[in-house]
């Protein structure tokens, strides 16, 4: 974990607290297991069967809904902290680090503006 840190990736501990750019977030059991699979994978497709294997373990015929649920609370916990859960249409998901204005700056901000 400490080598992740210093390479400036998300870190997620035992307890579900991700840190990232000096800040701390908890997540969910849910959320944890799902950002810490596309952190072992960082800016590669891992597949929803992947991911349900994962997150379900024993149980790969979940419901579509139950992961796309998850994916998306997920995505929206994680995103003002940079942290963007993309999705790769027709194979899954992968995960990004946002370096430019956060999204809701950008939409307050006038057209032409200068920043």
């Amino acid at each position: 974990m400490r080598a992740r840190a210093l390479a400036g990736l998300p870190l997620v501990d035992r307890a579900g607290i991700v840190y990232f750019r000096g800040r701390q977030l908890p997540l969910s059991g849910g959320e944890a297991g799902l950002l810490r699979l596309l952190l072992a994978s960082f800016q590669s497709v891992v597949t929803r069967a992947e991911i349900t294997a994962h997150l379900w373990p024993g149980n790969e015929q979940c419901r579509r809904n139950a992961l796309d649920i998850r994916v998306l609370r997920t995505r929206r916990r994680v995103a003002p902290m940079g942290i963007l859960i993309k999705t790769v249409r027709d194979k899954g998901y992968l995960l990004e680090l946002s370096t430019g204005i956060p999204h809701h700056f950008a939409q307050s901000v006038a057209p032409g503006a200068r920043l």
